[in-house]
């Protein structure tokens, strides 16, 4: 499972975007991490083209401060490579700030062989009634 990571460093007051290229079939997990000082005044957007992977709704950003927000995601890439746009905006007029956002992929082999060891180990649990 390939880890992804782009550092962003966006100045004071400003807005930026960029690009980093995935490869597989799926976005499985997301993480975004605000060291301190960040107070909440940048925010974050994980994008393809116009349209929002997170969060949720479209107006909206991830926000945080000394803090990581990660998550799990089961977004199913349209190609591969596929291009995914980080926007980060910066609402602080003093200071600059960096955010650290990491996106696992999952290649579909690799997810058919996830679903048949857990389909085995179900199968095995319920045949010798052990959970």
């Amino acid at each position: 499972m390939p880890l992804y990571v782009k550092n962003i460093t966006v100045l004071a007051g400003k807005e930026k975007v960029e690009e980093v290229e995935v490869e597989g079939y799926a976005i499985t997990h997301i993480s975004v991490m605000f060291p301190p000082g960040c107070c909440g005044l940048v925010g974050v957007q994980i994008k393809y083209g116009d349209k929002n992977i997170a969060p949720l709704p479209e107006d909206s950003m991830i926000k945080g401060a000394g803090e990581t927000i990660s998550w799990d995601e089961h977004w199913v890439l349209p190609e591969s490579p596929c291009k995914i746009k980080i926007r980060v905006k910066n609402d602080d007029v003093v200071y600059h700030h960096t955010v650290y956002v990491r996106i696992v992929t999952v290649k579909r082999e690799q997810l058919i062989s996830e679903q048949i060891a857990r389909a085995i180990a179900r199968f095995l649990q319920r045949l010798f009634g052990f959970v």
